[in-house]
């Protein structure tokens, strides 16, 4: 008899798992995707010397506020999910 660590996710940790990769993948990735996107915008805008933008400036300060707060955000539920699977007893599996 073998003892499995926590390490090896059971179906219904796999789907969490799998949810919430989903969520940091349409979430905050995205975001920052997004947030990337804005910035070369304007980088490229600057270069060809366009004065400087203020309302397209505060639209990026709060793109990046708001991608923080989804980082947080999901950086949280995840670190929740790592206690919740720290905390379960090893599991015995027979071999």
């Amino acid at each position: 008899m073998t003892i499995r660590s926590n390490e090896a996710a059971a179906p219904a940790d796999a789907r969490l798992l799998t949810e919430l990769t989903t969520r940091l993948h349409d979430g905050p990735m995205y975001s920052i995707g997004v947030l990337h996107r804005e910035a070369a915008a304007l980088a490229t805008a600057s270069e060809a010397g366009a004065e400087c933008d203020v309302a397209r400036l505060a639209q990026l300060a709060q793109l990046a506020e708001g991608t923080l707060v989804r980082f947080q955000v999901f950086t949280g539920e995840l670190h929740k999910l790592i206690g919740q699977l720290a905390a379960r007893p090893p599991r015995r599996v027979e071999r």
